[in-house]
């Protein structure tokens, strides 16, 4: 039992997000916007285009530093050509790399400054002795330009954070237009929260025509007016987070997992706050918090369960408002250890889980994959419809799935929504050994993270795959968890091999260069 709560909050520590670029890459093609303000992303020409972070790159002689590749979409899909890499020592950027800064250990995509640019937000968690630095690289015509670049540093120019050692601000970002103002907002955490470490804390910076400011930011705990609960020692309040509109009203909730938190005496069971959106931007008032001991869960708090590591929204098709599907990847299934479970919410008249409350493993009917030891199902989760219907449906990661009969090769299984919600009909299974994938059934962490949007080829939502402890072979040698990034296109009846890619930072277009223990993939974003 003890091995496996150590090993859930390990997976799930300083969870998630995406991506990068410095200005054009030299001699690539000006892009003209097209449609921007209604399909915004980092060039405005319609098409998705994805970030992929490298956390712990070596970035010349520092080590761990960090950086994050961009890929754009077109209409063939993800063009290769015209990758950008950016790290804190790309012209403009306003700072340098430094060993441990863990820049792209964090990525949310949204047009701050509203002009029609999708913008880019890393986070490096590592900065400054780990107090942490937020970085905005804003989209333009020529995608994403370093020289267009905001820098927010913890504690300091307004941030509204402790600025203390050890706060690791920037750890998990999410992006949303919280007032409704047509300028999309950003929440970031941090781990200390009022001294207590790993109790976590969230603070919330507005857009504006300038893009995001520190004037009116917000900072949120779980000793905050109106946020349940109790601010303590590794609870780890905003280990993840993610921001949609749940309620109908044009205002985005911002979704705050707190993967640590004791719930009914188990340790680390997990539990989930929503912040609800108002004109005067995200508030505590009326918060909501979910425990797997809140009413309508067939299940109850598990030790190490890691309850909110994987948080999506989504209409999965049970009725007209967002539904809200959070991962436990700890939970035991059966006799199986840290199998990991779903667990979806769906929306009704009174509001989030008034339309019920599902729980899905691997052993649920239909669902393809078998529940096993440490899969951690559910530790991310990507919500977008990729096909059969125009209903949302779900990927769902479990990084440390055997595939092709070696444990931690990874998988990601496919839910698609219905008049019912989401089903195991019609689900899928990808690992890196699938065919067309072009990868191999090596221990990878298929699925570590995943995002979605429309990277090209269709009108379908396109699958991004992260796959962070990929072994890449430089000059006849392995080189391990260099990690490598998978693309799986949309079509009318779901998710298909024809078309995929597979990307690392060998591939000769992005030619950054593999390094060991890099983790390239290990965040994931697309920007949209």
């Amino acid at each position: 039992m003890i091995r496996r709560v150590l090993f859930a909050i390990a997976l799930v520590a300083g969870v998630f997000p995406v991506w990068i670029a410095a200005g054009a890459a030299p001699g690539s093609p000006a892009r003209t916007p097209h449609d921007a303000g209604l399909k915004a992303n980092f060039d405005g020409d319609g098409f998705a285009d994805a970030a992929v972070g490298a956390p712990f790159e070596k970035v010349g002689s520092d080590a761990e530093a960090g950086q994050v590749v961009a890929v754009y979409g077109a209409s063939g899909g993800a063009d290769l050509d015209t990758a950008q890499i950016l790290n804190e020592d790309s012209s403009g950027l306003d700072d340098t790399s430094d060993p441990g800064d863990e820049f792209g250990s964090a990525l949310a995509t949204g047009d701050f400054d509203h002009d029609g640019f999708t913008d880019l937000a890393v986070g490096a968690p590592g900065d400054g002795g780990d107090i942490g630095k937020v970085f905005i690289v804003n989209g333009s015509s020529q995608g994403l330009n370093s020289h267009l670049s905001l820098r927010f540093v913890n504690g300091q120019g307004g941030v509204p954070a402790g600025g203390d050692s050890n706060d690791r601000w920037g750890q998990a970002l999410a992006a949303g237009d919280f007032d409704g103002d047509g300028f999309a907002d950003l929440a970031a955490s941090a781990r200390v929260a009022g001294g207590a470490s790993n109790a976590g804390e969230v603070v919330v910076l507005y857009g504006s025509v300038d893009g995001l400011e520190t004037v009116g930011a917000d900072r949120f705990d779980q000793n905050s007016t109106g946020i349940p609960g109790t601010r303590t020692a590794g609870n780890g309040w905003g280990s993840s987070l993610a921001a949609g509109d749940l309620n109908g009203d044009g205002r985005a909730e911002l979704v705050v997992g707190a993967t640590g938190e004791t719930v009914g005496g188990e340790v680390a069971a997990g539990s989930v706050t929503v912040l609800f959106g108002t004109a005067g931007g995200l508030s505590g008032a009326g918060a909501k918090r979910f425990t797997l001991n809140s009413p309508g869960f067939a299940g109850d708090p598990e030790q190490g369960g890691a309850f909110g590591a994987g948080l999506a929204l989504g209409n999965f098709g049970k009725g007209a408002r967002k539904d809200l599907a959070i991962g436990e990847p700890g939970r035991d299934v059966g006799t199986h250890n840290s199998a990991g479970a779903l667990w979806v919410l769906y929306g009704g008249p009174g509001g989030i889980g008034d339309g019920g409350i599902q729980k899905i493993t691997e052993d649920s009917p239909n669902v393809m994959g078998t529940s096993a030891n440490f899969n951690a199902f559910g530790v991310s989760l990507a919500a977008a419809n990729y096909g059969h219907s125009s209903l949302t449906d779900l990927a769902v990661g479990s990084p440390l799935h055997k595939a092709g009969g070696v444990p931690g090769a990874g998988a990601v299984i496919v839910l698609y929504g219905s008049t019912k919600g989401l089903t195991g009909t019609n689900s899928q299974i990808w690992s890196p050994a699938s065919a067309g994938l072009h990868g191999s059934d090596n221990p990878e962490s298929f699925g570590r993270s995943v995002a979605a949007g429309n990277l090209g080829h269709d009108s379908r939502a396109d699958l991004l795959i992260g796959a962070p402890d990929t072994e890449v072979p430089v000059s006849g040698s392995d080189v391990a968890k260099a990690g490598a990034a998978y693309v799986v296109y949309g079509t009318a009846n779901g998710l298909a091999s024809a078309g995929a890619q597979r990307f690392t930072e060998q591939t000769p277009q992005i030619a950054a260069g593999a390094v060991f223990n890099e983790q390239f993939g290990r965040t994931v974003a697309v920007g949209r």
